[in-house]
């Protein structure tokens, strides 16, 4: 593992963001390149190009702490002071090219998910390794458990392991997905949760006793929508919603499902699907890259160019109409991932 020690530096905030506002961190790339930005709750102001990231950035909110890694070919993991971007006041790295897919907090330590390894690392609050979980007697056969999301259930960190077999470079399912606790002072992994192929897990924000899910390989409608609290409660298929589902988003009392066409390329969908059944859907031209909620709201980064450039949106959804409006598309570079960072400390992403 690497550190580099930085120089005391006290960063600006965004200078139309008051201290302390709540805000949305996005990360921006044309896949090159990428950069870091702000945007309050109203879009009416946002700070771009506040810092430069891989092309390839992660983003996550913890606190007063916001964390910008780098996945594909990367290794670097940024720690920023919430609303001062300027500068980190930590930087690190867990390994080379490991593919951080998620870094969670547990109080003063990092807990940092890498996809191409088959072990949690646990860190500092400065990024200098205090142990490892390791995870390869839960792996398939190629070794490798495909790290994806760290989530919080029932106040126990749980790791999301996808375990898909890379062997022929086709990431295909081998079993089912596993939703696993993690003892990060014994440095272990408890009984395993057996999920659906290819879990995407997300935290919901305001029931701290479920998770909701995704199953299914990429472009195939092999899978469905639903949560977990200690038992299943499936909500919809893949064949139902007629797309491939990436993010579910426990939103009031329903949920909005965000996916990808079958047909590569084809646009983006979402489903608004409310606690009495009622389903109401729209599109988007553009790749709905990430998604993100407090329980109320819901935002969505939405890129719109693969190569050289080109600048999308940040989109919001209102669950009530499932209707999309543009909250801001003041970037330079394309969205790629939202944090949030809040007014009482607590933040999501």
């Amino acid at each position: 593992m690497w550190w580099w020690p930085l120089a005391c530096v006290t960063p600006e905030p965004p200078s139309c963001l008051e201290a302390g506002e709540p805000h949305l961190v996005v990360t921006t790339t044309d896949l090159e390149t990428g950069a870091l930005a702000a945007s309050s709750l109203d879009g009416s102001c946002v700070e771009d190009r506040l810092a430069t990231l891989s092309g390839d950035p992660l983003v996550r909110a913890h606190g007063d702490r916001v964390i910008a890694a780098d996945r594909t070919g990367g290794d670097a993991i940024r720690v920023f002071e919430a609303g001062a971007y300027g500068a980190p006041v930590a930087e690190f790295s867990v390994g080379r090219a490991v593919n951080v897919h998620d870094v969670a907090r547990d109080g003063d330590s990092w807990v940092v998910a890498p996809y191409d390894t088959d072990a949690i690392v646990v860190t500092d609050r400065d990024g200098t390794e205090t142990g490892r979980v390791p995870l390869a007697a839960l792996a398939d056969a190629d070794g490798i458990p495909e790290v994806d999301r760290l989530v919080r259930l029932d106040g126990v960190l749980h790791a999301t392991l996808q375990l898909l077999d890379r062997s022929d470079g086709s990431y295909r399912p081998t079993g089912p997905g596993l939703l696993v606790p993690l003892d990060l002072d014994a440095l272990d992994a408890g009984a395993p949760i057996a999920l659906g192929p290819n879990p995407k897990v997300l935290a919901d924000p305001l029931d701290p006793s479920a998770v909701t899910v995704a199953t299914g390989r990429f472009y195939e409608p092999d899978g469905e929508v639903g949560t977990w609290d200690g038992a299943w409660h499936a909500l919809v298929d893949e064949v139902t919603l007629g797309f491939d589902a990436t993010h579910v988003l426990p939103v009031g009392d329903g949920v909005v499902v965000v996916g990808v066409d079958l047909d590569v390329g084809g646009p983006s969908h979402v489903v608004c699907l409310a606690a009495d059944g009622t389903l109401l859907r729209t599109t988007d031209p553009g790749f709905l890259v990430d998604a993100l909620t407090d329980g109320r709201r819901v935002w969505l980064a939405d890129r719109v160019s693969w190569n050289g450039g080109g600048a999308g949106a940040v989109l919001e959804l209102d669950p009530a109409t499932c209707a999309l409006t543009v909250l801001t598309d003041a970037f330079s570079l394309d969205p790629y991932g939202l944090a949030l960072v809040a007014t009482d400390g607590g933040a999501g992403g």
